[in-house]
Parts: C-alpha cells; structure tokens; sequence
C-alpha cells in the first residue's frame, strides 16, 4: 500500500480515537451527575441503603414511597417533582473504570510513609500502626488515613462563581438536606441568594439554619460569624394573615391592642444570643458510603465545630490530621477561622426556644465579617403559639460508654468520666432520646458499683422514665425464662453476658425495681414486671417463633412487606421498635430526619432503638480506617468536656420534632388514618411541617387533648 494511503489511514483511525475517547468522558460525565458525584472529581454524594423508602419499581410505589430518602433525587422545592435514581449502590465502585481498581489497593508501609514524610517532614514523626503523629504550632497532630488508597483525586476547579477579594453568602433553604456543601464544588443545589433566614418554632424545640460562605479569589483570614439577640417585634394575632413562609398567623406590633383586647407584649422579651449555636461543618475523609464499607474514601460533610482548626484536612493526599487526639476537645463558642480562595464553608446554627418563650416574631442579625469585609443577614424566628408533647413514638439508642477505672476523661467510646457521662446523657436527652440500653461490651457484665453510678447519671439526665429497657438472647427468644441467655446486649454470639440478676440488686436499690418482687423477675409476659424485656431478630423470624416478649425490636427496612408484618405483629399486641432502617452512625441526616420521622409513624412502627450513640472500631470513633474493622458508627464524637454533634445526630433531632407536632395534630382530634394520609400526599418534610402546624393552629382551642 502507497504511504501516503497509511498516513491518510492512521489519521482516520486516530479521529475515530478521540471520538471515542470524547464520548466516554460524556458518558462518565452524565452518570456521575446521575449519581450526584461531582464531575470535578470529587467524592460522591452520600447513597442510601434503601433503593427507594419502600419498593424498587415506580409502577407500584406505595403512597410514601415518594418521601425523601437519601437516594440520588433531584428536587425542585415545593413542587414534589423529583427524578430518583435507580442505580444500586452496590454499583457505586464501578461508576468509573479505575474505581474498583483503585478500591482494590493495598497501600504499601512504604507508600504511608510518603504520605507522613509530605504531610509532617521527612522523619519528622513517630508512627504508631497505620496512623502517624508529630508536634507543629504547639500541638500534637495525628495523621489518619494514609493507609486507604485514594480512589478519586482532587481536582481544583477551573472556574468558579465568586469573583474579587471578598466572598458571597449563600443560604440554604433546607438545612437537614441530602445534598452536599463541599469544599470545592462550584453548583450548589438547594441555596439562594438572600439577605434574610426566616424559622418558626414552638417553645421548648431547637431549630436549625444554615448558610454557605463562598470565598472569591482571595484567601481570608480571621472571619467570624457572630449572632445578636433576638428582640421580640410582633405578636401573633388571632386573625389569619401570611407569614413569610405561609404560616397562618397575623402581625401586631409590640404594644399593640390585639382583637382580643388585651396588650401585644412588652419590649423587653429576647432570644438570648447565647442561645444562638453557631458552628462550621467540617468535611473531612471517611473510609467509605455505607457502615461497612471501608474500602472507598470519601470526602463528607459531617462534624459540628467551633473551633475549625481541630480538626485539618489535606485534600491533596487525603488524610485528616486531628489536634491533640489523646485529650481533644472544642472551643465552647465560635473561634475565627480562616477560608482559602475559591473555597466553600457551610455555617450551621441551633436556636434553642426555650419553654416559656412568648409566642411572637423575634428578629436579630448574623453578622459575618474580617478586618476587609462585613456581611449582615436579618433572622427572623416566629415563635409559636403551640405546648410540643413527648412523641409518641419512643427514641432511644445503646450506650456503649462504662465508667473508666481511675475515672479521668478518655477519648474512647467505651471508657468515660464521670463528667463525659453525665454530658453524653444530657446530649441524648436533648435529641429527642428518652432511653438508652446499656451495652456491655467485650468484657462481659457491669460491676454493680459502677453500673449504680452510671443509672443515676442516666436519671439525672432525665432518661429512662419508663421501666429500663432489657434483651432477650435472640437465640433464646421462645423461652425467656432462661436466664442464662439473658442479656443486656443485642448481640450474644460475640460478647459475654451480663445476667440480668447481676442488675437486680442495683436497680432495686435506686427504685426502679419493685421490692419485693412477687413473680419471677424473668417472665415478660408478666404486665407487672419491673423491666420491659424486648426480642431482637427479623420481623418474620419473630412471628414464625412466637416469640412471647411483648417489646419487638427488628432489624428489617422500611418497605411495602414490613407494613403488613407490623400490622401482624400489632394484632398480637406488640410493640415494634426499628433499629437498622439505617443503624446509627451514617452521615446522612436527611435519612434520619425521614426514615426515623413522617415515615416511621407511616410505617406503623412504634419507635426506634438503634445501635450505637457511639460505638464499633473498639472504642476509637476518630479515626474511619482502621485495619480490619467496621467503621465506628457515631453520632457525636467523644472529647473531653462534651460531645461533639453532626449532621446526621441534628438529622435525627428534626425527625424527633416531626413526630412532636404530629403527636400535637393527633392529640387535638385527628385520626391516625388522616395523619398517615397527609404525610402520603407531602413529599418533602419541612413542607408537611408547615401544613401540620397550620391544622394546629386552624383547631379550636378547647381542642387539646384526648
């Protein structure tokens, strides 16, 4: 063949190459949006579980099926038009070639110590296992995560939305929200550019808001963001008017004669500034989407700080550095923190209402500035005219915490002060908890003496005001009257009992066991035993087995089959916990806002009790990647004075609320069967709030109470 026909010919061929090599990349494009990953070349978007809340195929979705779960959705607000993706998310390894390849390294010692070598300088470190620490700015650091491969580079992108020297304010409209704020990513979905936050609350709740900084192209050093008090402005009239986000209510100006007759409020009535929580959600690295998975590292938005600085992150090699891991612990306020150019840093605050509050329009500023530049957003907080109940549906989570021998703070989910229980416990009552289960752990029973403790620390704290809450062996499930396999853990097969007679004499003695005992402790079929025992297994298990405990708690999903075995199990008049429809620990609040809201009442469960407030990795909850374990599922990190929240643990506290103002519509009069079709027709829960507290308040006042 002539030459000059190759040469024609390889050039040919070489257009059809980059043909080929174009469209792959648009293909990857499109399915990595499908997937909500970052095209950039970021980390993915969280993935649920769950294909769908209830079953895969959309020809024969249930009425809630449609509620938010964290699936992949794209959502236009207050429209309920949504697209689901219905890409496993088993498959998400496979989303791009070299994925699977690169979850599947081994990361070398040597290629660690590069790592440590580039992060801390040459040798300028000791290594401890797959982690490495040194001293730099009068700290100690600890590397983690060098041991994971990196399955997506870090990719800087080339154009970005903020321009100048100064930054831009952004806010979102839902804060408990399944998409993510990362540090780089350039579209963020879900946010407007406003100057105004508006949240309405009853008294006795917290209230979450959020906002994105977005630096332009210049770094910024020293920002703080600080709150004013909120002064009461208006009152809430007795006739209907609109407020900001269609709540039925009317303005009076402070002083003013309401229809009534009768005085508008004094001036003098405020939302303390100190009851304002304001924090930076940090993003950091895990070591994967799902509890289990440790082999895909993920860059997610997760802990609650105020200082920012506790916690570092270097995107380029992709390992977190932890301050003084040994006695780590957050400033009490906010502390001014730096912003790199052309970076994003999502802002998180928690208005306490207290009880008490006078019901009315409270507004203040958030002020956000550095020595260049100063932002101000206005906050308007109604404060509802509404008494909140105790849910009806119960919320309570294992303990995993003991008392430490020498009783000195440590940074262990398993070991803690006496002080660290006590803030634990407050922590969990303050998220809607109203019981925890102790966990016995590897070393088997509780000693008597620290166990007696650990229940006045738990009273103290206001938990366990119904009878304390004990296991059946899930092998041992057809005949709990065998004390040798009763315990108070949900897993015997890998932990040592810890024999329920062991507790007797204790929870006697502090009153929450009858004295004396009449009937055999053991049987729960006995209405007036002093302890609530409950059989743990699947639903369909629990059934086939008859298994007498009238306290169910079943590790099945949440789908169209368990609604019908509930209904089963609601027959034989038991009570239904979920502990796995997801288990604690998933950074993923909106799953638990959802799953553990609106759709757990749907589903006809009767509450929760999930494992762990902190628990799994041994007791180590700071570090994602350790070798041949689970990764440690938290919902508040363990530090010296107190816990340090989440996402996914504020997620858990607004599902709580959920329930709160719908026990609230049920206590004035409506059925359960209205209160089910009112959350199948709202698929987005702030949404089906706002129209449940307008049925409350559109209610008569000699309405309350059944």
């Amino acid at each position: 063949m002539p030459k000059k026909y190759l040469n024609f010919l390889n050039i040919i061929l070489l257009l059809i190459s980059f043909f080929f090599m174009f469209f792959s990349f648009t293909l990857f494009d499109a399915s990595a949006g499908s997937l909500g990953i970052d095209s950039s070349g970021f980390s993915p978007s969280s993935i649920s579980d769950l294909r769908s809340p209830f079953v895969a195929e959309p020809s024969s979705l249930s009425p809630i099926s449609h509620l938010r779960s964290s699936d992949s959705l794209k959502v236009k607000k207050k429209a309920g038009v949504r697209k689901r993706s219905r890409r496993d998310p088993d498959e998400l390894a496979g989303f791009k070639d070299e994925t699977a390849v690169n979850a599947a390294k081994i990361v070398t010692p040597k290629e660690m110590a590069e790592v440590w070598d580039a992060v801390a300088g040459p040798g300028n470190y000791t290594a401890r296992g797959t982690e490495a620490y040194f001293y730099r700015d009068g700290a100690s650091w600890t590397i983690v995560g060098a041991n994971a491969p990196i399955i997506n580079p870090t990719v800087l992108p080339k154009k970005w939305p903020v321009k100048g020297t100064g930054f831009a304010i952004e806010v979102l409209d839902e804060p408990v929200y399944y998409r993510q704020v990362l540090p780089f990513r350039v579209k963020l979905e879900g946010v407007r550019k406003t100057e105004e936050i508006y949240l309405a609350a009853a008294p006795d709740s917290f209230v979450p808001a959020s906002f994105v900084i977005r630096s332009g192209d210049a770094d910024l050093e020293r920002l703080m963001v600080e709150a004013s008090s909120l002064r009461l402005t208006a009152r809430r009239a007795s006739s209907p008017a609109s407020s900001p986000e269609g709540f039925q209510a009317g303005f009076l100006p402070v002083g003013a004669s309401s229809p009534e007759g009768g005085e508008g409020g004094k001036g003098d009535a405020a939302v303390p500034a100190e009851d304002i929580d304001v924090r930076l959600v940090k993003c950091w690295y895990q070591a994967g989407i799902g509890l289990s998975d440790t082999r895909h590292k993920t860059l997610m938005p997760e802990l609650l700080l105020h200082d920012n600085d506790l916690v570092r992150v270097d995107y380029e090699r992709q390992v977190n550095l932890l301050k003084n891991l040994d006695r780590i612990q957050d400033a009490d306020t906010l502390k001014p923190f730096s912003l790199p150019k052309r970076r994003n840093q999502q802002v998180w605050l928690t208005i306490h209402v207290r009880e008490g509050t006078r019901p009315g329009f409270y507004e203040g500023t958030i002020l956000v500035s550095n020595h260049q530049q100063k932002k101000e957003l206005k906050l308007t907080l109604e404060v509802l005219p509404l008494t909140l109940p105790d849910p009806m549906l119960f919320y309570g989570l294992y303990y995993t915490g003991r008392l430490a021998d020498q009783g000195k703070a440590v940074i262990s989910a398993e070991r803690k002060s006496a002080e660290q229980m006590r803030a634990d416990f407050a922590d969990l009552a303050e998220h809607g908890i109203a019981d925890v289960v102790f966990w016995p752990g590897p070393g088997g029973g509780l000693d008597s003496e620290p166990l007696q403790r650990m229940l006045e620390l738990r009273k103290g704290a206001g938990l366990g005001a119904n009878r304390p809450l004990l296991s059946l062996d899930t092998k041992n499930t057809t005949n709990p009257t065998d004390t040798r396999n009763t315990t108070d853990t949900t897993d015997t097969s890998s932990h040592s009992p810890s024999p329920i007679s062991q507790h007797l004499p204790v929870r006697r003695s502090l009153g929450e066991v009858g004295s004396p005992i009449t009937h055999d402790p053991m049987d729960p079929t006995n209405p007036t035993n002093a302890f609530e025992f409950f059989a743990r297994g699947f639903l369909s298990d629990l059934l086939d087995n008859s298994s007498p405990a009238d306290l169910w708690v079943i590790n099945d999903p949440i789908n169209d089959d368990l609604i019908a075995d509930l209904a089963e199990a609601h027959n034989l008049k038991k009570k239904v916990y979920l502990s796995a429809s997801p288990p604690a620990g998933r950074e993923e609040a909106e799953l638990y806002r959802n799953n553990y809201g609106f759709k757990l009442f749907y589903a006809g469960a009767d509450g929760v009790l999930a494992f762990a407030y902190q628990g799994g990795g041994g007791g180590d909850c700071w570090n994602d990647f350790r070798p041949g374990a689970s990764r440690p599922q938290v919902m508040a990190y363990p530090a010296v004075n107190r816990p340090i929240p989440t996402l996914q643990w504020e997620g858990w506290r607004e599902g709580v609320n959920d329930v709160r103002y719908l026990t609230l519509l049920y206590n004035k009069g409506m059925r359960e069967v209205e209160l089910k079709g009112l959350i199948s027709a709202f698929n987005d829960p702030d949404n089906l709030r706002e129209i449940i507290i307008n049925k409350i308040l559109a209610q008569p006042k000699s309405g309350d109470g059944r």
